[in-house]
């Protein structure tokens, strides 16, 4: 079973210099920017954790304590039930982490150069870079999943008040590949079916766009979940429609604004009838599900 402590036990103990293995479970960079003193690294992210624990020679019959960050967060409590599984008998887990150390006024060790927090974007028109951004595409029916891409020949995002207010990408639908089949045969001539007048019909509108109408922050989102509900003008074979999806979009180190998102629609509403068993009967093998999936990456610069 694993115990609970906090910082006053934590620190009674290294007053009374007892032995125990005191373990950081945070990544690398954190570990060397601001550890408790005596700390070793193992960290609960990496697949080799358990490895890393083996490494520092430890035996499972000794005390280890296990910290990471506080304020909530699961690491050393998921570190423990790790531990826990691989046959320790002593662990103690000091849930508070750094953030009940630091405020009950101890000393950290470690050069203090922790990873910065995330800046707030320049207020700018960002240019779109096609070579970095993607989009793919997933159709499927009953039995197949089909996914391929569509290059984003050009666009721009906007920031205004430290907030996402608006951008434009242009998709160059002449460009459309499947990645999924392996049969260079079979792949060309799927391409060549969603390029026809069956489908997108590229010879007559060779380019689709993405015009972002508004864009709303949402509060208190987590990083790595959406931070903004979008509405946008989706324009495909002359036809615009408003859709609207979440989205992640953040700063890059390098001051690259990323957009990412998820976006769901029913291709009928842009004239995209092909197999859609809403406008036809007795379609058999040829149905095809109406929805279809967009992964949009967008790296503006």
């Amino acid at each position: 079973m694993t115990a609970i402590i906090d910082a006053a036990e934590l620190q009674g103990w290294m007053r009374e210099q007892r032995r125990f293995t005191l373990i950081d479970v945070l990544p690398e960079e954190y570990f060397h920017a601001q550890r408790l003193p005596g700390a070793r690294r193992a960290s609960v992210y990496e697949v080799t954790f358990l490895n890393q624990v083996g490494a520092l020679g430890i035996s499972p019959d000794g005390p280890v304590v296990l910290y990471g960050a506080g304020n909530g967060s699961l690491d050393s409590a998921v570190a423990a039930e790790k531990l826990e599984r691989a046959g320790f008998r002593q662990i103690y887990d000091f849930r508070g982490g750094r953030a009940a150390w630091a405020q009950s006024g101890a000393t950290f060790e470690g050069d203090g150069s922790l990873p910065s927090a995330p800046r707030t974007p320049e207020d700018r028109r960002y240019s779109v870079n096609p070579d970095k951004s993607t989009l793919e595409w997933i159709g499927r029916n009953l039995n197949t999943t089909h996914r391929g891409t569509i290059r984003i020949d050009r666009g721009h995002v906007s920031i205004a008040g430290g907030e996402l207010a608006g951008g434009q990408v242009a998709l160059d639908m002449r460009s459309i590949q499947n990645s999924n089949l392996e049969n260079p045969a079979m792949r060309q001539m799927l391409e060549a079916h969603l390029k026809s007048d069956d489908f997108f019909d590229v010879q007559r509108h060779p380019v689709a766009e993405l015009k972002i109408l508004s864009a709303k922050r949402i509060p208190q989102a987590t990083p790595g979940a959406p931070n903004y509900d979008m509405t946008a003008q989706l324009t495909v074979k002359g036809v615009s429609r408003s859709i609207a999806y979440p989205a992640i979009v953040s700063l890059a180190a390098d001051g690259a604004l990323t957009t990412v998102a998820q976006i769901e629609i029913d291709r009928t509403q842009w004239n995209v009838r092909y197999g859609s068993g809403h406008f036809f009967q007795m379609l058999g093998k040829h149905l095809v599900n109406d929805a279809i999936t967009l992964l949009a990456k967008i790296v503006a610069e």
